[in-house]
């Protein structure tokens, strides 16, 4: 007699389980409509993407700005006290007007993050010729540190 009453309520159980934790899941996503009146009169939350230009030959006018600064050749050193550890300094060399090369004298980051991402940056700035090159994921802070230090430093050359 008491199998009877064991099997339904191991049956039971679990299927209550996914029922009300199921509920929960779409709970986040409040401003979703339920019926085809309230999708119709649900005001439009996500922002519109917009179209991506093509690409072009000829930079933008606003990369053209920050390319087009020239510095007076010579080795400049910068500082940012902003990074995960304390400070990144380094060491920027100008060339023809140029960012020629990047060098970090000091930093105190993780090596295997902040001190890979260093790295990784001083070639990108090198070879883009301005700071204005994406964050490295993972290392942001130290990523932005690391282009302060060198604005830091061509606010010499200038």
């Amino acid at each position: 007699m008491m199998k009877s009453y064991f099997k339904p309520l191991l049956i039971a159980i679990p299927l209550l389980f996914i029922t009300f934790t199921g509920v929960g899941c779409g709970a986040s996503q409040t401003n979703q409509a339920k019926t085809p009146y309230e999708a119709a009169n649900q005001p439009a939350t996500a922002p519109v993407a917009s179209p991506v230009p093509e690409a072009s030959s000829t930079p933008s006018p606003e990369l053209a700005s920050q390319t087009a600064i020239t510095y007076k050749d010579g080795t400049y050193q910068g500082e940012s006290l902003n990074g995960i550890n304390g400070a990144v300094k380094v060491e920027v060399k100008v060339a023809q007007g140029k960012i020629a090369e990047v060098t970090v004298s000091e930093q105190h980051e993780t090596e295997d993050i902040g001190g890979k991402a260093v790295k990784e940056l001083a070639v990108e700035v090198v070879k883009a010729k301005t700071t204005e090159v994406d964050d490295i994921s993972g290392a942001t802070i130290t990523s932005k540190a690391f282009k302060e230090a060198i604005v830091k430093a061509l606010e010499q050359a200038k």
